[in-house]
């Protein structure tokens, strides 16, 4: 009788203690996005300063104002991109299917912390089934949404999951909608990223896609901060540096920016399987805020 007293208390004890640690978790997570608010504001980055503030001194733009600030070139493609798209294989993973590799998964996780071999196999230009509800694609929104600045920040981020990301977005996000995508690179030393990626964009991306490096790792709250400040779209966007965006995905977020613009949005967001890059549909974290 009182082994079974105990073993229920232990039961008790364990479930409560893990719905702590969910409870944890979750003011962890609130507590970061409001620090990313406050420094928004602290900033000005939204523009929620009064007109009658005295003005301040105009800073040196981190993009050209002809939005040419990375051309994109034509001629003959460097052999770094070449190679880096030769590993892509037909067909893998599209429709958000898994993909599977040889070797050791474990080692792989353990040294990439996803499954990068897998990644790199997969087209950076994959295609995604449209998996919104039947009702939800009926839905029609106002014509004139504001523009939006899609902010990705980084570090060491491989590059195949990267451009996917990257491609998703200009891909899958209505161009008039689209005012840019800002590339924020926290310091990276992957040579994939500080050499593969700047020649990718000169001769495969379009001039609307900005890379900004920080000279030092600023963390990532100050690197969501100098994407902030580097973008000039009226609707600013952090994205992950690892998802997919799919279609029809940001009409309803800057329709609600739109109805109240200092509304800040957080959608409900699908997983991607770190061991196969299978889409889950049905988890990335992307704040949306107004910036007039």
């Amino acid at each position: 009788m009182a082994s079974a007293l105990r073993l229920s208390l232990l039961r008790l004890r364990h479930r409560v203690n893990w719905r702590l640690m969910r409870l944890a978790l979750m003011a962890l997570y609130l507590a970061l996005m409001f620090l990313v608010v406050v420094g928004l504001i602290k900033h000005d980055v939204l523009g929620l300063a009064t007109k009658d503030a005295p003005a301040s001194v105009p800073q040196k733009r981190l993009i050209d104002p002809d939005r040419n600030a990375i051309p994109h070139l034509v001629g003959e493609v460097p052999r770094e991109i070449l190679d880096f798209e030769a590993l892509a294989v037909p067909g893998e993973g599209e429709g958000g299917k898994g993909v599977k590799v040889e070797g050791d998964i474990e080692a792989i996780l353990k040294k990439y912390a996803f499954n990068k071999p897998a990644s790199d196999r997969i087209s950076v230009k994959r295609k995604l089934p449209d998996v919104r509800h039947e009702e939800c694609k009926k839905i029609t929104y106002d014509k004139d949404l504001p523009s939006a600045s899609v902010i990705i920040i980084f570090n060491n981020e491989r590059l195949s999951a990267l451009l996917r990301t990257v491609w998703s977005v200009l891909l899958k996000t209505p161009e008039k909608y689209l005012h840019e995508v800002v590339l924020v690179d926290d310091a990276s030393n992957l040579t994939e990223i500080t050499s593969t990626l700047p020649l990718y964009m000169q001769y495969r991306l379009p001039s609307k896609v900005i890379l900004k490096r920080n000279p030092k790792q600023l963390g990532l709250i100050g690197a969501r901060l100098e994407g902030a400040r580097a973008a000039t779209g009226d609707a600013i966007v952090f994205l992950d540096s690892h998802c997919e965006a799919t279609e029809g995905w940001v009409e309803p977020l800057l329709q609600r920016i739109k109805d109240k613009p200092t509304n800040i949005v957080i959608p409900s967001i699908d997983g991607i399987s770190d061991h196969n890059l299978q889409v889950l549909f049905a988890f990335l974290f992307v704040v949306f805020a107004h910036k007039n």
